[in-house]
């Protein structure tokens, strides 16, 4: 959920709200516990801190929610503080057993530990920059930056940026412990510069958004046949894809965040398409783009299929829609049940196709022959579309009733066509959408609502 052009210092608290904050968050500190040396109790710290979402102004509420957790956003915000100033102090003997928070040296005044804490409220939205690896391979000579929105770039790395990721010992490789992030030379990488709240530890609605993105884009990449799966099986993954995120005007990045192990998995093992030009001229037919002058060489071909997949990233509906579309087809890709596969690829279709009962048509109807129409050339390839999607559905519905994740030859078959249904409407889809020319995008990666 997005809102344009707000901040949350628009819903600001009065001072008021801010006191009676203050006297909850001083009464829990009062019990807080810390173990393993430098941490909270990570159950016992949430339940004590969990008063302090409690009989706030709403709209606060939500504003924070949005950026941090909807459920509980100021316990998590503090926590998250609160084990940030823990591992900068490190000052508490680790004996095995655990201590209260005020007997650590950095909270031994709680008065003024309160007072600070609160006082970052008024700090936020906080200024990151985000990175993640992309699957596009190192001997592309890819033009970078190239902005696929504002706040939203494909970059290499090279030297300089290199040496912005400085590590710290804390950030080395630990048995068990997912890898951290570092920037390989000459690989490319998605940045993001992204308003909000993201801690070390914890997993916030900012950082979620960029995750999404991050799906939004591979999921239109395959389906836009920029991008392809190399063989999986030759692909062992011992680690989650690590995520860069640095606070403005640092040189070390938060630790520990990571795109699941699934969705890892299925983004390494892509690649850019062997043959792409030679599909050009399907990709261009189907995006409604002119065939005057169709690429010669793959890396021809990248450009004006970037610069595609860019009018996806606008501030509109009809670009979220393809976005959220894009994000489900990614999720189908990577699961590997297939129930799951028709859910998600159907969801795909009704994202881009519409929902409810019109005119008496029942939903399925209604999208088949809106997708007849939207993909089909001629009279006779709209009724088989039309034909093939009924058929789908009848799968689908089966599917969901099915205990094992077991398919037959024919499911299989039909599941093929529903992922060729859902890549063809996304690229008929991405292609009516309109050219970035001002581009207002950046506002969604704050959580703002859209009208």
């Amino acid at each position: 959920m997005v809102w344009s052009d707000t901040d949350i210092q628009d819903v600001a608290l009065n001072e008021e709200g801010k006191k009676l904050i203050a006297q909850r968050l001083r009464a829990a500190l009062e019990d807080l516990t810390v173990v393993h040396g430098t941490v909270l109790h990570p159950y016992e710290s949430m339940r004590v801190l969990s008063i302090l979402d409690r009989g706030l102004p709403a709209e606060f509420m939500q504003a924070l929610g949005l950026m941090v957790n909807k459920t509980n956003p100021l316990s998590v915000f503090f926590h998250a503080l609160i084990d940030a100033r823990l591992k900068q102090g490190q000052s508490v003997e680790v004996n095995g057993s655990p201590v209260l928070l005020k007997q650590v040296k950095e909270f031994n005044d709680l008065d003024k530990v309160t007072e600070e804490l609160v006082a970052e409220l008024d700090k936020l939205p906080y200024e990151y920059t985000v990175y993640i690896k992309l699957p596009l391979q190192d001997d592309l000579s890819l033009t970078t930056p190239f902005t696929l929105s504002d706040g939203l770039t494909i970059v290499r790395a090279d030297d300089t940026l290199m040496a912005s990721n400085t590590k710290t010992e804390d950030m080395q490789i630990r048995p068990g412990r997912p890898v951290p992030f570092a920037f390989a030379k000459s690989a490319y990488y998605l940045k993001c510069d992204i308003k909000g709240f993201i801690p070390d530890y914890f997993q916030t609605e900012t950082l979620r958004r960029f995750i999404e993105i991050v799906k939004s884009l591979a999921g239109l990449g395959v389906a836009s046949m920029l991008l392809e799966r190399k063989n999986a099986l030759s692909l062992p993954i011992e680690n989650e894809e690590p995520i860069g995120v640095f606070s403005t005007g640092e040189s070390v990045s938060a630790r520990d965040h990571h795109l699941s192990r699934e969705d890892s998995v299925y983004l390494r093992s892509l690649s850019v398409r062997k043959g792409l030009a030679a599909q050009s001229s399907f990709i261009y037919m189907l995006a409604n783009l002119s065939q005057d002058s169709l690429p010669n060489s793959e890396e021809e071909a990248i450009d004006p299929i970037l610069k595609l997949l860019s009018r996806a990233f606008i501030d509109s509906k009809d670009a979220e829609n393809v976005r959220l579309a894009g994000q489900w087809y990614f999720d189908g890709l990577c699961s590997d049940h297939y129930s799951q596969k028709f859910v998600q690829f159907t969801s795909v279709l009704e994202i881009l196709l519409g929902g409810g009962e019109e005119e008496g048509m029942v939903l399925t109807t209604l999208m088949a022959n809106r997708c007849a129409y939207l993909i089909g050339y001629d009279h006779d390839k709209r009724r088989e579309i039309a034909s093939r999607f009924e058929e789908v559905y009848i799968t689908r519905s089966r599917m969901l009733h099915q205990e094992d994740n077991i398919i037959s030859v024919e499911d299989e078959h039909t599941l093929s066509e529903l992922k060729t249904l859902c890549f063809q409407v996304i690229l008929r889809e991405l292609g009516l959408l309109p050219q970035r020319v001002v581009n207002r995008f950046a506002s969604l990666l704050m959580g703002a609502e859209s009208s």
